[in-house]
């Protein structure tokens, strides 16, 4: 399984949602700011890198995530 599919599957899971979709709005579909801890917990495992809970503030779709855990996990490859 890819990078890409574990954030959709891990936002879905966190707002209990499987038919949640990449451009679909989380904070619509259920999460809030103990779900984000959750997600940014589970991303954190899987990435192998530090998600901070106040990047994901701004996401607001699955997209959004993917696209912050790109750049997380780019920055920490090249650090």
């Amino acid at each position: 399984m890819n990078l890409k599919d574990v954030i959709l599957r891990r936002c879905q899971e966190v707002v209990d949602d499987p038919a949640l979709s990449w451009d679909d709005n989380l904070y619509e579909a259920g999460m809030d700011s103990l779900s984000l801890l959750e997600l940014s917990d589970l991303l954190s495992s899987d990435a192998g890198v530090d998600i901070q809970v106040s990047g994901l503030f701004d996401c607001v779709t699955p997209t959004d995530v993917a696209a912050l855990l790109e750049a997380e996990v780019s920055s920490a490859g090249s650090a």
